[in-house]
């Protein structure tokens, strides 16, 4: 199986592709407008988080290229312990829960509710083991 770090690299990229333009300013949104081709804003593009902005024609793939990839890693995180322990641990040291003792930006992170952890009970123990891990490798070093 497909390591989580590999995952996010893959979706990432496939992000990455994905048609969508970031403008902070009225000019970038005005430069952006130029290459993009828009003459009516309005009427043809749609505005997304952080900034970024994508054709309302481009809409379909960029909503079904967010939901699998958030599916794909919900259905990694939710069949395979190995999966999820890698990625488990990986989200503890980005958000250095060697300082905070807190999972809740771990969770978070992958997508994951406190409900899920209801639904999914293999989820409870691959994150005790990626605790165990982790703050074992943090004492090593």
């Amino acid at each position: 199986m497909e390591k989580y770090w590999d995952m996010t690299n893959r979706h990432q990229a496939e992000v990455n592709a994905l048609p969508i333009y970031f403008a902070f300013s009225e000019k970038q949104f005005k430069d952006m407008l130029l290459r993009m081709g828009v003459r009516n804003p309005k009427a043809e593009l749609y505005r997304s988080a952080g900034g970024g902005f994508y054709r309302k024609a481009d809409a379909k793939l960029v909503r079904s290229t967010f939901a699998r990839v958030a599916k794909e890693l919900r259905d990694a995180l939710t069949t395979s312990y190995e999966f999820a322990v890698d990625a488990f641990r990986f989200e503890l040291a980005n958000h250095e829960f060697c300082i905070t003792y807190d999972p809740e930006d771990t969770i978070d992170a992958l997508g994951l509710t406190m409900e899920d952890f209801g639904r999914y009970p293999m989820l409870v123990d691959a994150l005790a083991e990626a605790k165990r891990q982790y703050l074992k490798s943090c004492e090593e070093e």
